[in-house]
């Protein structure tokens, strides 16, 4: 009745039609949306049946759980395993027990790339409780009924039976995107689209290189409010039971840092208008690959081959390459024969020459006219692809966290740099969805801390456009560091990139071909030896090296050969 006459106060002051308060509709409408209920627990061993008893027990059927359990160590997760287990809806739930604990924003964001876009999330800690067996049937007729791609409540405290302190805002204050400056009003119970949360840049839920301590809800609620404007709304009903008991609540244990977290938060920049519905999914795209090659037919065909057996999503393939002698055409005109949808493009055997069409030929190919593809991957001819690579699912993470590239020369066992011969400090890196992690330039070392490299990585053209229209460089070895040194000055080493779990490429350096630049060769073969190989029929296995695990992104690994066939 309090909370009623209350909103009668605010409505009657300001007006019904300002405020942006959801309106219940009929339970008859056919579409029955689906809802991903996240509940992010640690050390709840008290409360967890609790919760999980008004998680499973929802009247509607169009919906899973996904429950996280923050590594707790007061066996929560054995009970919240055992509960579980013994009830007739544990198929809808998803248990993840993680050995180390990670945080409360960290598990937020890793869950919720896992989930489509056009699931509704709704968020329930670990310690809380929904308010009723209806609570999502309520929430799809809410959604039905009103334009909504993001929701936040009315609670109770829990267990005193009070009623929380959230209330409407008006439409010209979502409009204004005011939020940050003013008072804290998207409480409980919080949902929205997955897709809209995607939309977040990872670098604003990081506090450095990690992800927000504490205050998370500030965090991710900012930004989504900002996107979604007036599909804001609030939802009178009281749909959640809030914990006020928990001896380990933030606002209990970490008051001070939960004030300096919130100054951080607000400074951040404001999120623009988001136009299309966030349930449409950020779709990924497909890559043009650069490659160079010299003397080295043998290596091109390796990569070429290893690229055709593990990589998926490649537009266009160009080959831009150069052979001081016949001899070495020869080998590369059996390579064309066994490659012919790749674009070949020979340079002058006279190096000045070459070094005048090198550029331009780079910058042909990073175009983006009709044909050619938004993002490209360079790489050199002693790489050799050894684990499964999909380009559009890794270009669409790229999208969605606001990363610069994706690196797969790197992973999370890559601690030497054999180029340098030493150990390589390893970055703190961020766990973006269990399968990819995140780091930053500046903080990295050896080849973590180099954003621009010619190794197999994916950027945006667009990104990297500038550098290449008005740099000066004539061949690979020039390329790669003219482009590294850029980094120094031009902001880069402040971006975030990505790579995956483990390194997906590797590049063995078997002999020199060229004599500039300060690359390691181990020398293993001439490139006579290497030719005459090739010639008799031979190439490198590259099925030998499928899954490997080295802990650098050149590495000496043992080199099988084997008889080629007619069909490669």
């Amino acid at each position: 009745m309090r909370l009623f006459l209350f909103l009668l106060a605010i409505i009657g002051f300001l007006g019904a039609s300002e405020l942006n308060v959801a309106t219940l509709g009929n339970g008859q409408c056919a579409i029955r949306n689906y809802f991903t209920i996240v509940t992010l627990s640690y050390n709840n061993a008290r409360w967890c049946e609790k919760n999980l008893t008004s998680l499973l027990n929802q009247d509607y059927d169009n919906y899973d759980v996904v429950y996280v359990d923050d590594a707790s160590t007061d066996g929560t997760g054995e009970l919240v395993e055992s509960y579980v287990n013994g009830h007739p809806q544990k198929n809808r739930i998803r248990l993840v027990h993680n050995r180390v604990n990670q945080g409360a924003l960290a598990n937020l964001y890793a869950t919720l790339r896992s989930i489509p876009d056009d699931h509704i999330v709704v968020l329930v800690d670990g310690d809380d409780s929904l308010e009723g067996t209806d609570v999502l049937s309520k929430l799809n007729r809410y959604y039905n009924a009103n334009d909504a791609w993001l929701t936040y409540g009315q609670h109770r405290f829990d267990p005193w039976g009070l009623i929380g302190h959230t209330r409407p805002v008006t439409r010209a204050f979502l409009e204004s995107q005011q939020g940050r400056s003013d008072t804290w009003f998207f409480s409980h119970v919080r949902t929205f689209y997955a897709g809209l949360f995607k939309k977040i840049r990872l670098d604003d839920l990081l506090e450095e290189d990690t992800f927000f301590p504490i205050t998370f809800d500030l965090a991710v609620m900012y930004p989504m409010v900002e996107m979604a404007g007036v599909h804001t709304y609030f939802v009178s009903d009281i749909l959640y039971n809030y914990n006020t008991i928990n001896p380990i609540s933030d606002f209990r244990k970490h008051l001070d840092l939960q004030r300096a977290m919130e100054k951080v938060i607000r400074a951040k920049a404001r999120y623009p208008r988001v136009e299309e519905h966030p349930s449409v999914a950020v779709q990924g795209e497909a890559a043009d690959i650069i490659a160079f090659s010299f003397n080295r037919p043998m290596q091109l065909y390796s990569l070429l081959e290893s690229v055709e057996k593990r990589v998926k999503g490649v537009n266009t393939t160009t080959v831009i390459y150069r052979c001081t002698e016949e001899k070495y055409e020869q080998g590369y005109r059996e390579v064309k024969k066994r490659f012919p949808e790749v674009r070949f493009r020979r340079q002058s055997n006279d190096k000045e020459i070459a070094y005048t069409q090198y550029k331009p030929w780079v910058l042909e190919a990073l175009g983006t006219e009709e044909g050619k593809a938004n993002y490209v991957v360079f790489a050199v001819d002693d790489i050799i692809v050894i684990g499964d690579i999909d380009i559009a699912a890794d270009v669409k993470a790229l999208k969605e966290t606001g990363g610069y590239g994706f690196f797969y020369r790197l992973g999370i066992l890559n601690d030497f740099s054999f180029m340098e011969n030493r150990a390589a400090r390893q970055p703190r890196l961020i766990s973006v969805d269990y399968q990819r992690f995140a780091w930053r330039f500046g903080r990295g070392d050896c080849e973590w801390k180099y954003p621009h490299t010619v190794d197999f990585t994916i950027y945006k053209k667009s990104d990297i456009l500038r550098f290449h229209q008005n740099a000066d460089y004539h061949y690979p070895n020039d390329h790669e560091g003219g482009w590294a040194a850029t980094a120094l000055h031009d902001g880069t080493l402040s971006k975030l990139g990505l790579c995956p779990q483990f390194q997906k490429i590797v590049n063995i350096p078997l002999n020199v071909v060229s004599h500039y630049g300060n690359n390691l060769q181990l020398n293993m073969y001439s490139e006579t030896e290497l030719l005459e190989k090739f010639e008799e029929g031979y190439k490198i296995d590259v099925d030998k090296l499928y899954n490997a695990r080295p802990h650098s992104s050149h590495a000496e690994l043992p080199i099988h050969f084997i008889m080629r066939s007619p069909n490669g």
